[in-house]
């Protein structure tokens, strides 16, 4: 019998390099990244947007990827860092308001995060830090 916790993520790692394969960022510079995180992944499905369609991914500056998804303090935490961060508390704020959001608000946050605006979030200790996810 498989451990339950093997699929997921052979799943995810299936999912990363065929994205891979298909922005070419084989054996680049670059790393492709998921603009919606998997980590919602049902979240986005359900209003008809899949975080794996290469339409929602681009080639990004590896350097550059590992800093969206690694905090300040480079400890190793497995949240997705602080682009999920952002991701998590929007829904959150969604969540407070009562909202339930459509496809059109997600894609509009997405922009909004790679607009080259800072965002404030709350950091993995608590902390409130400020960050910027511009592309590219």
């Amino acid at each position: 019998m498989v451990e339950e916790k093997v699929i997921p993520e052979l799943v995810k790692e299936t999912q990363r390099t065929g994205l891979s394969a298909w922005l070419g960022t084989r054996g680049t510079s670059k790393a492709a990244h998921h603009d919606l995180p998997l980590e919602f992944e049902e979240r986005f499905l359900s209003v008809g947007l899949d975080p794996n369609d290469p339409l929602l991914a681009l080639p990004v500056d590896k350097k550059k990827h590992i800093g969206w998804h690694e905090w300040p303090d480079k400890k190793q935490r497995h949240d997705g860092g602080p682009y999920n961060a952002a991701w998590r508390q929007q829904f959150d704020r969604w969540r407070d308001e009562s909202y339930i959001p459509r496809g059109i608000d997600i894609l509009a946050y997405r922009d909004e995060l790679h607009s080259g605006s800072r965002i404030e979030i709350i950091g993995a200790n608590k902390e409130k830090i400020s960050v910027t996810f511009l592309y590219p």
